[in-house]
């Protein structure tokens, strides 16, 4: 309807410019040039029908109102051009019919992307559906993440606190690696003096072989009368009370030590410390005290693989007297330190 009403005023505007260029406007023009060129022509050919000029000016104005009134409404459309006004209306028809296909058309169109639009909007709703539940499934998730992160911060922090028990540990084992290797050290190089002692001690043993081969022949001539004498120590009575004499003590000593452990302990550390104590407590029931020198003296003198670990047998009866809860320190006896077993 819009594009017919347009295409009606264009036509409307087209017929008036018709009117006006082709009937009024030349009507007018030459009115004018009879009345101001030809006045006395115009005056003799109005004043014939006894017309004044002015009365034929307004009849003229008259006239061409009257054509605009029946253009306007339609009759002199209507007897003039006729045929023009079917072929207008035809043309108006059928572009009503191509408007009305072409808006069928559209209707349809419109029809169907709003059932593709009702289609995508219940798979949107569906959608955002499984959406949602996906949402609440990560937040689910998310929590439990949060936990287990919450979880695993408390174990990195329980394994920086053991990392760092751990590398303190290290360093206490380095310091104590140096110190060992240091102690090795030393005990290596007491190790080559102890062979250097020992090759002294072989060259040593040799000769008092010697001087014990002279010294049993020595005995062998001596014997006999050792014989003749032994009536005469058996007449003679025997002490009823112990010896008060420092070295006899002392032999007795020896003599029990070997008589309990005929071989020296040399690999077991503890027996060793047992053979200590008995030797301690034998020279305590002499001296009602020991000290750990006297000890010593007794175990190289009763066995004689213990000479070459002189050294190693003073710390050991040290570190057993300082550690040992049975034994109380009694007095100082010039340097050496008395002890007792409890």
């Amino acid at each position: 309807m819009g594009g017919f009403q347009v295409q009606r005023r264009s036509r409307d505007v087209g017929v008036l410019l018709l009117i006006w260029c082709g009937l009024i406007v030349p009507t007018f023009s030459v009115a004018l040039f009879v009345w101001v060129v030809y006045d006395m022509t115009a005056s003799k050919l109005f004043s014939v029908y006894f017309l004044p000029q002015y009365l034929a000016f307004a009849i003229i104005l008259i006239i061409a109102v009257i054509l605009l009134i029946l253009f306007k409404s339609g009759l002199l459309i209507t007897t003039f051009g006729s045929k023009s006004k079917i072929d207008f209306l035809t043309r108006k028809i059928d572009s009503l019919k191509y408007v009305a296909n072409k808006q069928h058309k559209a209707v349809s169109s419109m029809k169907k992307e709003g059932s593709l639009l009702q289609n995508d909007m219940l798979s949107m709703q569906d959608t955002m559906t499984s959406h949602k539940e996906h949402l609440a499934s990560i937040q689910t998730q998310k929590k439990k993440i949060e936990k287990e992160l919450h979880v695993l911060t408390k174990e990195h922090s329980k394994m920086q606190k053991a990392v760092a028990v751990g590398q303190e540990e290290n360093e206490r084992q380095h310091k104590r690696k140096t110190h060992l290797q240091t102690e090795i050290k030393t005990v290596l190089e007491a190790h080559k003096t102890k062979e250097k002692a020992i090759q002294r001690k072989t060259k040593e043993l040799v000769s008092l072989e010697k001087k014990a081969s002279q010294l049993d022949d020595k005995i062998a001539t001596k014997i006999a009368s050792l014989k003749t004498l032994q009536t005469a120590v058996t007449t003679v009575p025997t002490p009823t009370t112990v010896l008060t004499n420092g070295a006899q003590s002392m032999q007795d000593v020896i003599a029990q030590v070997r008589g309990k452990y005929t071989q020296f302990l040399v690999k077991n550390k503890q027996q060793r410390v047992e053979l200590e104590r008995f030797v301690a407590r034998l020279v305590q029931e002499q001296h009602s005290t020991f000290t750990t020198s006297q000890v010593l003296t007794v175990m190289v003198n009763a066995y004689v693989d213990a000479d070459s670990k002189r050294d190693t047998l003073r710390k050991e009866i040290t570190k057993w007297v300082e550690n040992d809860s049975f034994v109380k320190k009694v007095a100082n006896k010039g340097v050496a330190t008395e002890y007792k077993l409890l």
